[in-house]
Order: C-alpha cells, then sequence, then structure tokens
C-alpha cells in the first residue's frame, strides 16, 4: 500500500495537505510534517488542498478504486459514496 503523509508548505499557508512519502523523502525542504505517517484525513473540498491529486491520494489510500480520468468531483461523489 502506498505510503501518504500529512504536510503543510514550509514556506506557504497553513492549510495541509496529503502527498505521497517519495515526495516528501526528494524533497523534505519544502515541507512541515503535520500529521504522522499513515494518517488518512480528508482534504478540504474547496480551496487550497482540493485538488484532484490531493483527493485521489486520499481515496486509493481508504481502499477506493480511482478511474485514470476522475475528475476531482468524481473522486469526491465516489469518496461520498462509501460513507
Amino acid at each position: 500500500m502506498d505510503t501518504f503523509i500529512r504536510v503543510r508548505s514550509a514556506e506557504g499557508p497553513e492549510d495541509s495537505y496529503l502527498i505521497h512519502k517519495d515526495v516528501l523523502d526528494t524533497h523534505p525542504e519544502r515541507f512541515v510534517v503535520v500529521g504522522e505517517e499513515g494518517d488518512v484525513v480528508e482534504p478540504p473540498r474547496t480551496g487550497t488542498g482540493s485538488t484532484t491529486d490531493a483527493w485521489a491520494a486520499y481515496a486509493k489510500a481508504t481502499g477506493i478504486e480511482v478511474p485514470d480520468d476522475a475528475k476531482r468531483d468524481d473522486i469526491i461523489a465516489l469518496v461520498d459514496g462509501t460513507k
């Protein structure tokens, strides 16, 4: 299973989002970790951190299969459909 970590930008707003552990390992200077490895927290639905990639990462981390061509709203609907 892929590992995602909740971070925020080292130089940007306080909003947090999920990134793949490999990204953190490659560019640790760009991020501040705000969640433990393996934490799965739903990204914001609007605004900073509400990207298609963030939602796809969240869905995959919770075991939801995401089609390659899915848009952000499609992924949110998939997530909402499993609650």
